[in-house]
């Protein structure tokens, strides 16, 4: 077994002061894209408050960041829970409609692999709750309640 030494761990912390900063993405038109492996995930303070940030390498020898602002954005990324190592795409749809007459800021985020929408392990086919590590948060229902489990029966909920 490798045992890392302290003079392994400064010398990687050295590397990483040589790395190029990344350039933010920005989503301007519909249409507009990225896509790239994932390099790290980040956290910046803003005025807003702390705002997630995925630092993604394009392949073009630049790096870029894609900061999750918006809601529709963040929630995609959320549900793809993207890691270094990963590839991923997203594609900006434009300012649309909800349902209930809201506009938003539509994206279509993919990656190179599939990801499970529900366990099979698991009675509410929900994914199982997320560690306390986890850098996308889990769920996070603020100050509302969970949302109800399905009623017990073999009819839907709905």
């Amino acid at each position: 077994m490798d045992t890392v030494t302290a003079e392994d761990r400064l010398a990687a912390a050295r590397a990483k002061l040589d790395q190029p900063r990344a350039e933010t993405y920005r989503f301007t038109d519909a249409g507009d894209e990225i896509a790239g492996t994932v390099v790290r995930l980040d956290v910046a303070d803003t005025e807003y408050g702390p705002q997630r940030i995925v630092v993604i390498d394009a392949g073009d020898g630049e790096l870029r960041s894609i900061w999750l602002l918006h809601d529709a954005l963040l929630s995609q990324m959320k549900k793809l829970k993207p890691q270094p190592g990963d590839v991923l795409a997203v594609r900006y749809l434009g300012r649309q409609q909800s349902g209930n007459g809201r506009s938003y800021h539509a994206y279509t985020v993919a990656m190179d692999k599939d990801q499970p929408q529900f366990q099979w392990d698991t009675p509410s086919a929900r994914p199982p709750a997320q560690a306390d590590d986890d850098p996308w948060g889990g769920e996070d229902f603020g100050d509302e309640a969970p949302p109800p489990s399905a009623p017990a029966g073999d009819d839907p909920p709905f």
